[in-house]
Formats: structure tokens, sequence, C-alpha cells
């Protein structure tokens, strides 16, 4: 670890990343073969596509930011569930492209993109986008997200493909940076080994958006975050399964008493109403937000 210095420096350049800075819509043009982008359906390809990124902002046009763009995802990967791939955008922090803008100091970042190409679909970036916002809003310990507004141009011919809303978000290194921690890649990790109050929070809100589709033993749409004295708090991420988005493709899992992603099941582990009660007032407390 770090000494008190590092860690605070650490902190602090993870907080004050521009990105992440204003609830304004970002809007920007991603320029890359999209053609082999799109054809890229392995899970587990290492394979990246060049690309540019430019940024218009409130002092116009930022120069063209060299990108490498890569596909990820399980579910969203697939042929069958989305026409346009989700996707990681790379930086290279050796060269000055990103210096000044929206994007300095930033390494990866994972973008959300609208999966088809029409406007129901459009609305399910913009639903998920709201489900980050509530978790910030009871807890720091939270993945932060920049809603955009994202124009694809395919690189051959220079031709725009679509115009959707998408959204970045924050790096998992600098989530755990903010917490003064780091990830730790634990599976198989029990209940009663996390922070109480963390998992408590987790649970009850993923049982208010209606989301089951997250595990902590396979670290399935969650990520552990440790600090220096060994505390696991648990930081949920991806809710496009989730009730409260209702995407069309959003199924339930087989093994659970449910049949509809509507339908809320809690999936924490068994707490007494004295324990939940306090946990629930800050719920309440936060109605208004």
């Amino acid at each position: 670890w770090p000494d008190a210095d590092g860690m605070r420096k650490r902190r602090e350049d993870a907080e004050d990343r521009r990105l992440f800075q204003s609830a304004d819509p970002l809007t920007f043009t991603l320029t890359a073969d999209f053609n082999a982008v799109n054809k890229d359906r392995n899970e587990n390809s290492t394979k990246r596509f060049p690309g540019t990124l430019v940024v218009t902002g409130d002092n116009g046009k930022s120069g063209p930011i060299a990108v490498q763009l890569g596909t990820r995802g399980h579910f969203r990967l697939r042929q069958t569930s989305c026409s346009f791939v989700p996707l990681r955008v790379e930086f290279d922090r050796d060269k000055p492209d990103a210096t000044g803008t929206m994007f300095e100091g930033q390494k990866t970042l994972k973008l959300v993109t609208h999966c088809r190409d029409n406007k129901q679909y459009e609305q399910y970036p913009l639903r998920e986008y709201l489900v980050y916002r509530l978790f910030n809003l009871h807890t720091p310990r939270s993945f932060r997200a920049r809603l955009a507004k994202v124009t694809y141009v395919e690189s051959a011919g220079g031709k725009p493909l679509t115009t959707r809303y998408g959204m970045f978000l924050e790096d998992d290194d600098d989530v755990a940076r903010r917490m003064d921690g780091r990830i730790a890649e634990l599976f198989n990790v029990p209940f009663k080994e996390l922070d109480q109050e963390s998992q408590t929070l987790m649970f009850l809100f993923e049982f208010m958006i209606g989301s089951t589709d997250l595990s902590i033993v396979k670290l399935h749409n969650v990520r552990l975050v440790q600090d220096q004295a060994r505390a696991l708090y648990p930081v949920p991420y991806d809710f496009d399964l989730a009730g409260l988005v209702d995407t069309s493709y959003a199924l339930t899992d087989k093994r659970l008493d449910i049949v509809s992603v509507r339908e809320r099941l809690y999936r924490g582990p068994c707490r007494t109403e004295a324990e939940l009660k306090p946990v629930l007032e800050k719920f309440r407390a936060k109605k208004n937000e």
C-alpha cells in the first residue's frame, strides 16, 4: 500500500476526474471500423480496433483523441441480444491527446451502448443511468456514470451510422481509490466476510429496483473493494436486467421463484427487523431526492 500521502493523492485524483464532475450529457463522435467491431462476439476476445473520439464541449470541439476499442460483456454481446455491441474504450496515457479534455487521466472506460438502433432500445441506457444516479444518492461506494449522446461514424467513408444515448462507467480502480482501497478478485466470499452495512444497503437497493442478476460468490455484476484493514465492500454495477430498467430481453433465472424481472426477490442474507430498520430509514430519508 502507498503511504498516507500517497493514499490521499490517489483518492483525490480519482475523485477529481473531470469526466464525472458534471451531470450534463456529454456529446461526442466515435469513429472506427464498426463493421469489424460488431463482428467480434467472443467473450474472451483480446482484439482491439483503432478509433478516434472527438468531444463537443463548452469551448467547441476538442482535438481528436486516439483510442482503442474492444467488445465486452456476456448477454449483450450475443448477436441474438444486440446488433450493436457494448464497448471498452482504452486511452493511451503516454500520448497527449486527452490532456486538458474530459478524458484526462483515464485509462479504460466501459461504454454502455444502445444495443439496437431504435427508440425503444435507446430508453434502456437512460433508465439504467437513472439506477446509477439513484445508488449514488445512497452511498459514495458506488460507480459513477456519465450520460452521453454518441454519434457513431464508420471509418471507411466517414458515414455516420447513428446517434444514440449511451453512458460511460467509472473505471473500477478509480472506484476503489475513492474508497481508499483496491479491487479484490476474491471468489466464493461468504456474506459474513463483507462489510455488513454496505452489504445490507446494496441488497435492499437491488430489491428496490427489482434486480436479481448478481452474485457475490461468482463476482457477477459486483466488484469487491478491500481497504487496508482488509474490510471488504461490495459495489454493484450492470443493471440492465433490473425490473426498473425493464428491457425487452430481460429474463429471470429459472432457478429463482419469479417469472418476471418486475417481480421483486430479496437475494441478500437474512436480517432481523431491528437490523433492517436503520437502513430502511436511510432510504426513506432520500425519497424526495
